[in-house]
């Protein structure tokens, strides 16, 4: 059985008196057995409980019993519950009588709501199991117990407002203390956050300075020795004996192997290099690299590119151009895609640079995991001209990497498509 509490009897007489007795329910249902079967319901687990068969009953039990709660039939003979909810409810001295109300026939929302509206506290649908009913008068004696507990509330709240008028004083001094020491946190943050930019470029910087030179030593020291090793078997092929033929084929496959290394040296020493070649402009360099990337992998790529594009300046294009190609070294890498579309396009006074694939599709996890050190680094590039880079992928459905930078003079052309395999 469930009591009504109060902490302070004086404060709340009208909450003490029911403390010490039991919760009174007036159930109010013309049809014998359910009235019979509530009744019996309700007081086995504790209530009081009064009957009435129709409204003329219902309003003469009501007063003199003062029920904490009415369980109302919405149907009755001579009143509809709706119609006695609200001469409960506009009474002063029942106002905080709740009232549920309950209905076999009438169930809509439409119902629903318009018992609602009258002033009821709930509204059931019958019939109703012995279960839900008793966790439906639990439910209204928490409703209940929390009005009383507003209401003593709002008493202890004036008491309280009065009681903390002298610390608001107090707590705003500190409260404009903490504020000032956050404002110079904020400026200590701006500033951690540009040397954080600063030396974010500046390794960059030493990070392209270290690749440039790896290139310069892998083509010109690998590129120097292998060129010998070539000359040298030239050499002495054209001095060995006519008839030893196992020595001359040994020769053809040091050769052979010669340009091999060569060649693997100059791709090497391509794809170190850290900026766009004099010749280039950026889109020509993406065809280039997306037109070796179709060659070597044998993933099919289309290149397309709208008219009036704003170009950025060199800088700003080898740093996209380093996004580029790691985007297409990672779909290499782990997209198992077949086909790879490149898009360049003006948005507002930027340049927009997407690739999207057909491959397995990048996952959340891999994202933001810690081995994703490439696409951390393409961020970093990105964020260090200014840019922005965004990377989507949906299972089965490709992976889409999109570059917004920045760009400065408009520069006029043809749309041009070009598909490279």
């Amino acid at each position: 059985m469930i009591y009504f509490k109060s902490r302070d009897k004086a404060r709340n007489p009208a909450r003490a008196e029911r403390m010490n007795r039991k919760t009174r329910i007036l159930v109010v249902d013309d049809d014998p057995e359910v009235l019979e079967l509530n009744t019996k319901v309700l007081t086995r687990a504790g209530y009081e409980v009064l009957e009435a068969r129709t409204g003329k009953e219902c309003l003469k039990a009501v007063k003199p019993f003062r029920p904490d709660l009415v369980l109302l039939d919405v149907v009755l003979p001579d009143r509809s519950g709706t119609d006695l909810c609200e001469s409960i409810k506009s009474d002063p001295e029942l106002k905080s009588t709740l009232v549920l109300l309950a209905s076999g026939v009438m169930t809509s929302s439409d119902y629903q709501a318009e018992g609602l509206d009258c002033g009821a506290d709930g509204y059931i649908t019958k019939p109703i199991s012995n279960k839900e009913l008793l966790a439906r008068v639990r439910a209204m004696e928490r409703t209940k117990e929390g009005e009383d507990a507003l209401r003593e509330g709002k008493d202890l709240l004036e008491q309280r407002v009065r009681e903390r008028t002298g610390e608001l004083s107090e707590a705003n001094r500190l409260l404009l203390k903490e504020i000032r020491e956050r404002k110079a946190a904020a400026r200590a943050l701006a500033k951690s956050e540009e040397r954080l930019r600063f030396l974010t470029n500046h390794l960059q910087k030493i990070r392209e300075e270290e690749r440039a030179m790896l290139s310069r030593e892998v083509h010109d020291k690998l590129g120097q020795l292998l060129t010998v090793i070539k000359m040298d078997a030239a050499w002495l092929e054209k001095r060995l004996p006519r008839d030893d033929e196992p020595a001359f084929e040994r020769v053809r496959e040091l050769t052979k192997y010669a340009d091999d290394a060569t060649r693997t040296v100059q791709g090497m020493s391509s794809a170190l290099r850290p900026s766009i070649p004099a010749e280039l402009d950026l889109i020509e360099a993406i065809r280039a690299e997306a037109g070796d990337f179709a060659k070597r992998t044998g993933i099919a790529c289309e290149v397309r590119v709208e008219t009036k594009i704003l170009w950025p300046g060199r800088k700003i294009s080898g740093e996209v151009l380093r996004i580029f190609q790691e985007t297409l070294t990672n779909i290499a890498r782990h997209a198992n895609a077949k086909n790879v579309l490149i898009r360049a396009r003006k948005i507002g006074k930027g340049l927009l640079l997407e690739v999207k694939d057909d491959g397995r599709g990048i996952t959340r996890k891999e994202i933001m995991g810690p081995r994703s050190i490439g696409l951390t680094g393409m961020g970093e590039r990105a964020g260090a001209i200014g840019g922005t880079l965004q990377i989507r992928g949906a299972a089965g459905k490709g992976t889409t990497v999109t570059l917004m930078v920045p760009v400065a003079a408009p520069r006029k052309g043809k749309a041009k498509t070009d598909t490279l395999r």
